[in-house]
């Protein structure tokens, strides 16, 4: 047989099995939950996998290749398998993206009290943010920040508030310093989408209005550069993602002791007996930040960290079972895909040479008995 012969069936046994293995990849890009949510879930490749699978074994019956059709299957299976699982690992940063990722809820605890002073439009309509918040905790809506409300209360999620009086100031700060635990998210810049015209009571601030607290704490709250969504992976490799946001710089404090965390986007501060976690970004509690508008796909872990967050402001967040695992960038999903081709072309090259030494191999002892009967 001719050099260009055996390169032709070579190539022709190794298209067999890489066509299945490409449509598999698109096949599970499409159709799976990386490109809609950012979700890296290895189980989304499986039915395409088999498919090609299949559809490979059945093209090689069809040229004739009976005899190596569970060797061309299983082959297929492999290599589509490797290539969905080198994907997944570029994608997500080398992390273990063989774990199923799913759209879970966040993580289930005790149902504790939980006081809510936010100027958000979270109480108006059917709001998935204010649905979520209330499966975890009892929530409590808190209209004045007054020692009476606050000393009833040991946890408090303080978010983009109306501008608060001096007395209320001074109430929040003696709460804190009693031993109070909160999360506060201070937005330099708000884009949250209202139907409320501008200047109506009931329109949230555009701007943070606590810089005397932030001020009286040892904190600024600097300018918001950038108003595209920003994806800031946290503790574990969770996933928050915020709009507008900005960070916190330091000041010296005689009583408070406070920490930046990454480049400041949050701290996390010790006031007297209590613990604050304070945010630079007001946006991350709207839903359409971090859930898909068909409300079945998660896109973050807001809701998730705000959780853990509020029940140990100062704690790193804790990794939980069935914990997506997320693309770094749309970028790493690109270089996973091609580093998922071309390993998918090696594994079909190396599975065809093998195909074709077991024909070889299995076409000889019958040449060699035509020519012991011819002779």
């Amino acid at each position: 047989m001719s050099t260009i012969a055996v390169v032709r069936r070579l190539l022709g046994a190794a298209a067999m099995m890489l066509l299945p293995i490409v449509g598999a990849l698109i096949g599970g890009l499409y159709y799976g939950p990386i490109l809609r949510s950012g979700q890296v879930a290895l189980a989304s490749w499986v039915p395409f996998i088999l498919i090609a699978a299949a559809l490979a074994s059945g093209v090689g019956w069809m040229l004739g290749k009976r005899r190596g059709i569970v060797l061309v299957a299983l082959w297929t299976l492999l290599g589509g398998l490797l290539s969905a699982l080198i994907l997944c690992c570029v994608a997500a940063g080398a992390m273990p993206a063989f774990r199923a990722a799913t759209a879970s809820a966040p993580p289930a605890g005790p149902r504790e009290p939980l006081a809510i002073h936010t100027a958000l439009d979270l109480y108006w309509g059917q709001s998935r943010t204010l649905a979520t918040l209330d499966k975890a905790f009892e929530i409590d809506r808190l209209d004045l920040l007054s020692p009476q409300n606050l000393e009833m209360h040991d946890r408090l999620l303080l978010a983009q508030p109306r501008l608060l009086k001096p007395e209320e100031l001074v109430a929040l700060d003696q709460w804190v310093r009693d031993g109070g635990r909160a999360v506060i998210l201070a937005d330099p810049l708000l884009v949250w989408p209202t139907d409320l015209a501008s200047g109506d009571r009931r329109r949230p601030p555009v701007t943070s209005l606590l810089d005397p607290l932030l001020a009286h704490w040892g904190l600024t709250l600097e300018p918001a550069l950038d108003t595209a969504a920003q994806r800031q992976f946290v503790d574990n490799g969770r996933l928050l993602i915020m709009s507008a946001a900005s960070r916190f710089a330091l000041r010296h404090s005689n009583f408070a002791r406070c920490q930046k965390v990454g480049n400041g986007w949050s701290v996390t501060c010790r006031i007297g007996k209590g613990k604050v976690r304070l945010i630079a970004d007001a946006d991350m509690l709207n839903e359409r930040t971090w859930q898909a508008p068909d409300g079945g796909v998660l896109i973050g872990d807001n809701m998730a960290l705000i959780d853990q967050w509020l029940r140990k402001p100062l704690a790193s967040v804790q990794n939980w079972s069935g914990a997506p695992i997320w693309t770094q960038s749309n970028r790493a999903v690109v270089a996973g895909l091609r580093w998922a081709l071309l390993a998918g072309a090696l594994w079909a090259i190396l599975g065809a040479m093998l195909i074709l030494h077991l024909e070889g191999t299995q076409s000889r002892p019958d040449n060699w008995r035509n020519r012991k009967e011819q002779v």
